[in-house]
């Protein structure tokens, strides 16, 4: 099924419906449209579904179309920047972020992250055409239910990322980092995450 991490249909108590994605051109295009809010918990499978593609050496594009995208918070916007690092580092196309409103643009701009993507506000003709093509095919990610240390580690691991994005990220989330790798080691989680 195009869009989940395996061949066969998730349980409907395992989607998460914030999250859709496809896969189209024999996974040479990864579409993902956020619904309603980007978060620390949908930013969960968003990253799975993205890691699923990556260990395939997958997709030359990734699109994120935020059209019914109201918000984002610093987690999922960790997770993209680390999604779109990991696009560069394979030598492919930065993450495409279609659709994004004034508020999204702003945030991304504020903790640094539009050096990592490429913004189209509105999106190109491009983008249209592959999300119009992706419409039939977006189904729910994959949201199984991850361990309170695993979500501790996938917190602190998007921040870390953020930090060396803006100067001021530092600031911005020192303390967010420090309660985590506090909270990590009260948890026994082992090795702190590294970027």
């Amino acid at each position: 099924m195009p869009g989940t991490m395996t061949d066969t249909a998730p349980s409907q108590q395992n989607v998460d419906r914030s999250i859709l994605c496809a896969v189209l051109d024999d996974g040479r295009v990864a579409i993902v449209r956020a619904v309603g809010r980007g978060t620390f918990v949908n930013s969960v499978p968003l990253k799975r579904f993205a890691d699923h593609l990556a260990a395939r050496s997958k997709p030359e594009t990734f699109i994120l179309d935020l059209e019914q995208c109201e918000t984002m918070d610093s987690t999922f916007m960790g997770i993209l920047a680390s999604i779109s690092i990991a696009q560069e580092r394979a030598n492919r196309d930065k993450v495409i972020v279609a659709n994004p409103n004034e508020h999204i643009v702003k945030l991304l701009k504020t903790l640094g992250l539009m050096r990592l993507l490429n913004v189209h506000e509105p999106e190109r003709k491009k983008d249209r055409e592959l999300i119009g093509k992706a419409e039939h095919e977006l189904k729910p990610a994959e949201a199984d239910t991850i361990s309170h240390i695993d979500q501790i580690n996938h917190t602190l691991k998007a921040h870390k990322t953020l930090i060396p994005l803006d100067e001021e990220n530092q600031d911005r989330f020192q303390s967010v980092v420090h309660y985590l790798e506090k909270s990590l080691e009260e948890e026994g989680g082992g090795d702190m995450p590294t970027v």
